[in-house]
């Protein structure tokens, strides 16, 4: 969030608006209604920014999914990170097949690796921080890709992604092996629950 006007506006990027800041309460509101379609507007205090608090800091993560398409030789991805596009996890195998080293891409890398966009796109509400880092900075120190990971000395893009998401504070949700497991669960959330919100496209 940056300044950007003389009455107490505030500019940010992931509502890609303004919003208006109280000085007294520290509290943001008056939302613009450039906010992605569909998204629940501060679903971190329950929609109630001006009497409630989120003490936790909850972090905001993006989850894009390109689905299998196994016709044209793409077995999906999953790839994590933060609101401003920068990559969390998005393993692929190098050189590419089921097994090789662990390399992480960075979101345009990511798209033009797959050749198409995100078929799904989530933003999702984090409650830990801390762990999220660390196991965001473990699969990426993970020496080894594979389609079969065992999580310790190999991992793929969507057993990285759930790892991420279940050490962010994801509750209920499996390690999974495929993606197609990931982005049901995450469907399914944003259907029936607050912590996601499937948007219309990525933001970048």
């Amino acid at each position: 969030m940056w300044w950007c006007g003389s009455q107490g506006q505030y500019c940010h990027e992931f509502f890609a608006g303004i919003v208006t800041m109280t000085r007294p309460l520290g509290s943001m509101f008056n939302l613009t209604p450039s906010a992605w379609p569909g998204a629940i507007i501060y679903s971190y205090v329950g929609g109630n920014p001006i009497s409630r608090a989120d003490p936790m800091g909850l972090r905001d993560v993006i989850v894009a999914v390109w689905t299998s398409r196994f016709a044209q030789g793409s077995g999906g991805h999953v790839w994590t990170g933060e609101l401003n596009g920068t990559t969390l996890t998005s393993q692929f195998p190098t050189p590419h097949g089921i097994e090789g080293a662990n390399t992480m891409l960075t979101w345009l890398d990511t798209v033009r690796a797959e050749g198409r966009p995100a078929d799904y796109v989530y933003h999702v509400n984090l409650p830990n921080e801390a762990a999220l880092d660390v196991a965001g900075a473990a699969s990426r120190g993970t020496a080894r890709w594979s389609a079969f990971p065992d999580g310790s000395t190999s991992t793929n893009c969507a057993n990285a992604a759930t790892s991420l998401l279940r050490a962010g504070g994801m509750q209920g949700l499996n390690t999974a092996l495929l993606l197609n497991h990931v982005n049901s669960d995450l469907l399914m959330r944003s259907w029936f629950g607050s912590q996601v919100t499937r948007l219309p496209t990525s933001p970048w």
